[in-house]
């Protein structure tokens, strides 16, 4: 139960955090860009550095998981790479980057078409 209240606080605080950032007038038209890319830059700086299982359950699952999910995107690829897959990692940049931007586009087709 414990870590399900850890990933709630964390979950709550990301998608405040989200929030905030989509309304700043300075960002306009760049303000997910800007949440990704500062997901991405949280995630890689405290994947190494945080031990606490419970604190890395709050920030990755809980504030990144509703903050933005290109954080946990990028650690996987990480990952990937690191165990010197590199045919897997191309697959599944060009796979979830196309197919993420396919599967919506033919979603929003289709839902105009009903």
């Amino acid at each position: 139960m414990q870590k399900v209240i850890l990933v709630s606080l964390g979950a709550v605080l990301g998608a405040l955090a989200r929030y905030f950032f989509s309304q700043i007038s300075w960002l306009k038209g760049y303000n997910i860009l800007f949440i990704n890319l500062l997901g991405c830059f949280i995630a890689g700086f405290f994947i190494e550095r945080i031990k606490n299982p419970d604190i890395k359950i709050a920030l990755f699952v809980g504030f990144l998981g509703s903050y933005t999910t290109l954080s946990t995107y990028s650690l996987e690829l990480m990952e990937i790479i690191d165990a010197k897959k590199y045919f897997k990692a191309l697959f599944y940049f060009f796979s979830t980057s196309l197919g993420g931007f396919l599967c919506a586009y033919f979603a929003r087709f289709l839902s105009k078409s009903l």
